[in-house]
């Protein structure tokens, strides 16, 4: 899911970005596969630091952290069953957290 704000684009993705680009989502084919690496792997919020293109932030969940997550301009924001506390941003507060606009 894209959201569009005035300060760029919000990418919202259960687990992680399944591409480097963001963009490349709205012309890649919606396979099984596709599905499967937007909602299971989380190697990208262990990984080294990254940018995904396209997008000013990208917030996902899933991995259960006890803080927020960043890898570049990537959120993961899961808090809630590792620390009892659920993390509630708005959008111009992951977007300031991220440190990324989008054009």
């Amino acid at each position: 899911m894209t959201i569009e704000t005035e300060q760029g684009l919000l990418g919202l993705v259960h687990a992680q970005s399944p591409v480097d680009d963001w963009r490349e989502l709205a012309t890649i084919e919606y396979t099984d596969q596709v599905a499967i690496d937007c909602t299971w792997p989380w190697n990208r919020a262990t990984g080294p630091e990254q940018t995904i293109g396209g997008v000013g932030t990208v917030v996902s969940g899933h991995i259960g952290t006890h803080g927020i997550v960043q890898r570049g301009n990537q959120l993961w924001i899961d808090t809630l069953e590792a620390s009892g506390e659920p993390t509630l941003l708005t959008v111009q507060e992951l977007i300031t957290l991220a440190g990324y606009e989008s054009s």
